[in-house]
């Protein structure tokens, strides 16, 4: 048995431990956590994460209510397509493309509201996803089942297809074709390259019908189906010059109007696309036989110009009776990803007494757009319109 120890020998212990530390000891970084080298304290950990929270949490809420103001504003503008003028053709511009690119704002404020739920702004966040939800659900529709008329004629199966200045593809061209197998054919930006090589190489043959419209840069229309030149439509005297390409369908006539609007790369160019789409929308109100307006339209579902030929009771084949969000225009260099970056510009607009059967974005051709291919019909009385 050991004996007791003294007060002493502890004292003694004591001060031996003490001086076998190395100078500093009790200050230095190695043997204090919360202190640096020079024997300073450190900011605790949780305060720099907070700093940090803040930061992010503020940052992703201006965004936040910046974006959503910005919708408001696209979707609060009244709109004229007719109306320029100094202030408000930049305004409309604006609003066309917040409306445009809707959808990618909508996804990328998911990405905000995921954000700001890391870094523990849950009020904000639950309003970045009450948003997105309220900027996504018009696409929902895309997704949805279609109750489309059904014809009571035989359809007619159409193409159209932006071949793209630039393109030189010619396998993927004919392929998509071949894949779509279409009745009729509008090309845009038809190039030298692409006339010789495609059109006049392989397709003549087949499609013996050809027609150049002289406007807004279609390159040319060919057909298995005869047709013909039709008269303006009219009203109330005024002629608005435009002839279309007349077809006769089910024992009805429609005139088919090749279009490649103007494309909006600049506020100036956006204002020409809204008068182009103006002019179209009063060709609609005085044409007295059913109308089709298809081609590269260069706007979406959701801009004003949509809206304009909505009020006349046109709608786009992929509106009746495609499924997903179709789009036809996106990053070329990575096509694979147009399903979610893109956006559908090219149309089918139909006239109230069409429908279609079909609608489908058709194989890539090595453009920069995608081919939309839609079976047309008359509609049949007995079905309801959507």
């Amino acid at each position: 048995m050991e004996p007791f120890a003294t007060n002493s020998d502890s004292r003694r212990q004591t001060e031996l431990a003490t001086a076998a530390q190395p100078m500093y000891a009790g200050r230095t970084g190695a043997h204090n956590p919360g202190m640096d080298s020079l024997g300073y304290s450190k900011p605790p950990k949780r305060g720099r994460m907070n700093v940090v929270r803040l930061i992010l949490g503020v940052f992703a809420s201006l965004i936040l209510f910046g974006l959503v103001a910005v919708e408001l504003f696209a979707w609060l503008l009244p709109q004229s397509l007719s109306d320029g003028g100094q202030w408000y053709g930049p305004m409309a511009a604006g609003s066309f493309f917040v409306r445009t690119f809707q959808l990618h704002i909508g996804v990328g404020v998911i990405f905000l509201s995921m954000l700001l739920a890391a870094v523990r702004w849950r009020r904000t966040a639950v309003v970045s996803l009450i948003a997105a939800i309220v900027l996504l659900t018009p696409f929902a529709r895309d997704f949805a089942p279609k109750n489309a008329p059904a014809s009571a004629s035989p359809t007619l199966r159409m193409m159209t297809l932006n071949l793209y200045f630039q393109n030189r593809d010619e396998a993927a061209i004919l392929r998509s074709i071949a894949d779509a197998d279409p009745d009729v054919i509008v090309f845009v930006e038809v190039t030298d390259w692409s006339l010789k090589n495609v059109i006049q190489k392989h397709l003549l043959e087949r499609y013996e019908y050809v027609h150049q419209p002289p406007v807004d840069g279609v390159g040319m229309m060919l057909s298995r189906l005869p047709h013909r030149i039709g008269e303006p439509a009219s009203n109330a005297g005024r002629s608005f010059g435009r002839q279309p390409v007349v077809f006769d369908v089910g024992r009805k006539e429609v005139a088919v109007y090749a279009v490649h609007l103007v494309s909006p790369g600049h506020l100036w160019l956006v204002e020409r696309n809204r008068e182009q789409v103006a002019f179209f929308e009063e060709i609609a109100k005085a044409e007295n036989r059913e109308m089709v307006i298809v081609g590269d339209c260069n706007f979406t579902q959701l801009t004003p110009n949509a809206a304009a030929l909505h009020r006349v009771g046109m709608r786009t084949s992929h509106e009746l009776v495609g499924f997903g969000l179709g789009n036809t225009w996106g990053p070329r260099w990575w096509p694979s990803l147009n399903w979610m970056a893109g956006v559908r510009i090219d149309h089918v607009w139909l006239s109230r007494g069409l429908t279609a059967t079909s609608s489908r974005v058709g194989l890539d051709t090595g453009s920069d757009h995608q081919p939309v291919i839609a079976d047309i019909g008359i509609a049949s009385p007995n079905t309801s319109t959507p």
